[in-house]
C-alpha cells in the first residue's frame, strides 16, 4: 500500500486517487503508515519535527504491537529496521532502541548500526568538504581585500568628476555643500569612478535613509569647519565632542567610501524601490481621466 501511494501520481506530481477518500479508509482500518503517508503528501505534516514526532508514535504502535502478537524478538527487530526505511531517513536505529528493553541484544541491531555508522560518516566527509570549500573562499576574499589595500591609482586632476563633470583640480561646484577644511579633495573607487569628496557625500545621501542622512551632514560641516593640519575637529554647533580628525574622516568614509555609489551594493538594492513614490506629482499626471 505504502509502495503504491508513492508511485500513484501523473506526470505533475498529482496523485491518481482522491486522497481525502482514501485517509478516511486508512484511519477506519487502522493502516497508521499509510495515514502518515497520506498526511505527509498532502502538506499536512511537512514541518520535520511535526513528521518525525508522528513517525515516532507510529513505530512505537508496530514495536509494542509485535510484541503482543507473540513475534519472536529477531522478527520485531527486522519489522522494525524494515519501518526505518519507510520513514525516507527521518528516524534513525537510536531512535527506536528505547522502545525495546533494556535486555535486548545488540547482535541484532549489528546491520542496522553499521549503515546507521556508514550515513554519519557519509555526512561528516560532506561537511569536511563543505568547511574545505569554505576555507578556500575565505582565503581568495582574504587575498583580494589584501591586493585591494595595497593597490593604487593614477590620478589625472583634469578627471571629470563623475557627479558634477567638473574637473578634479577645480573642486565642487559651491552649491554642492560644504567644502575644503579637512575635508579629502576627491575620492577613486576600483571601478575608476572618481569623485569630489562633496559630490559623493551628496551622491550617497540621495541613496540612504533620513538618519544616515543627517549624519553625513553634520560630519561633512565638522570637517569643512576644521582648519586644515588640526588634530582635533571643530564641535558642531557646540554639541559634538572634540574628536580626532582622524576619527571623524573615519566615519564619514564609513559611510561614503565603502563602495561606489554608481555600481556598489547600495544601487543594486534600490532595484526593488519602484521609480516612482506615492504622493508623487508624477502619478496623478499618469491618471486617467
Amino acid at each position: 500500500l505504502i509502495s503504491y501511494l508513492s508511485r500513484a501520481k501523473g506526470p505533475l506530481g498529482r496523485p491518481l486517487y482522491d486522497q481525502k477518500f482514501a485517509l478516511r479508509l486508512a484511519r477506519e482500518r487502522n493502516r497508521e503508515r499509510a495515514c502518515v503517508q497520506l498526511l505527509s503528501d498532502m502538506g499536512m505534516f511537512q514541518v520535520p519535527p511535526m513528521r518525525r514526532k508522528l513517525w515516532l508514535a507510529v513505530a512505537r504502535h508496530v514495536i509494542d504491537a509485535g510484541e503482543e502478537g507473540g513475534d519472536s524478538q529477531a522478527a520485531r527487530i527486522r519489522q522494525a529496521v524494515a519501518f526505518l526505511k519507510e520513514t525516507s531517513g527521518l528516524l534513525k536505529i537510536e531512535d527506536i532502541l528505547p522502545f525495546f528493553p533494556d535486555f535486548v541484544r545488540i547482535d541484532e541491531f549489528k546491520d542496522a548500526i553499521c549503515s546507521s555508522l556508514e550515513e554519519y560518516n557519509r555526512q561528516i566527509d560532506h561537511l569536511r568538504d563543505e568547511m574545505d570549500s569554505a576555507t578556500e573562499i575565505a582565503d581568495v576574499l582574504r587575498k583580494d581585500l589584501a591586493a585591494v589595500e595595497k593597490s593604487c591609482a593614477v590620478v589625472d586632476v583634469n578627471m571629470p568628476c563623475e557627479r558634477c563633470r567638473r574637473p578634479l583640480s577645480k573642486g565642487p561646484p559651491p552649491s554642492a555643500g560644504p567644502s575644503g577644511g579637512c575635508l579629502s579633495p576627491f575620492y577613486v573607487f576600483p571601478c575608476r569612478s572618481v569623485f569630489h569628496s562633496t559630490c559623493l557625500a551628496e551622491e550617497v545621501s540621495e541613496l540612504v535613509g533620513e538618519s544616515k542622512r543627517l549624519r553625513i551632514r553634520q560630519l561633512m560641516e565638522r570637517l569643512a569647519a576644521t582648519p586644515t593640519g588640526a588634530e582635533t575637529a571643530a564641535a558642531n554647533n557646540g554639541l559634538a565632542p572634540r574628536d580626532a580628525v582622524v576619527s571623524v574622516l573615519q566615519q564619514l568614509e564609513d559611510l561614503i567610501a565603502a563602495e561606489c555609489p554608481r555600481c556598489g551594493e547600495v544601487v543594486i538594492r534600490l532595484l526593488e524601490k519602484p521609480l516612482i513614490q506615492d504622493g508623487e506629482e508624477e502619478i496623478a499626471s499618469w491618471a486617467v481621466a
